[in-house]
């Protein structure tokens, strides 16, 4: 159930999701629900950890950068320019569960980070559990702890950039958990 909400909640692709119906609305107040409130809590520390190079408001930008690729071309100056002029977390305020926004048509991207964040909490809702074994796996994001059904500790391989075919790396879990 956690990973269906996830995608009710954020994915921005929805225009029903929860993030798709502020991203799509003019500039005004949103109620959020709890968990769309703790991603725009962790989103603001990860922003203030990276001094603003992490921002949620990228969306613009990636999709400029996805319809350019599209047409197997580069943005323009202009372009990037005015994509970038709709990025920025000044654009947003959270007080409590009230989301004020500043622009209209805001488009929130938490694709950075929500993948990470949804393994984390799966992962302690085992916590405490007789579970002894799980591997996750969402959307490129893995995490793993205790031992594969063949007995012996999970391993993840890590594809090489240059070829996918191929592994750079893999790595066995030595019992105490993995993240990839």
């Amino acid at each position: 159930r956690k990973l269906e909400s996830v995608d009710e909640i954020f994915n921005d692709y929805r225009s029903d999701s929860e993030i798709g119906k502020i991203n799509n609305a003019a500039k005004g107040s949103f109620q959020v629900s709890d968990d769309l409130r703790a991603a725009f809590q962790i989103s603001q520390n990860l922003a203030q950890l990276t001094d603003h190079h992490f921002d949620i408001t990228i969306g613009p930008m990636r999709n400029l950068w996805k319809q350019a690729a599209k047409e197997k071309r580069y943005p323009s100056k202009e372009e990037i320019i005015q994509a970038k002029n709709k990025v920025g977390s000044e654009a947003y305020k959270l007080v409590g569960h009230a989301l004020h926004t500043q622009r209209d048509n805001i488009h929130f991207d938490f694709g950075g980070m929500i993948k990470g964040w949804v393994i984390d909490e799966l992962v302690k809702e085992l916590a405490g559990t007789d579970v002894k074994a799980a591997l996750f796996q969402v959307g490129g994001e893995t995490f793993c702890f205790g031992k594969s059904s063949r007995g012996v500790g999970h391993r993840l391989g890590i594809p090489n950039p240059l070829n996918p075919k191929e592994f750079y790396a893999v790595v066995t879990d030595p019992g105490t958990g993995l993240s990839a």
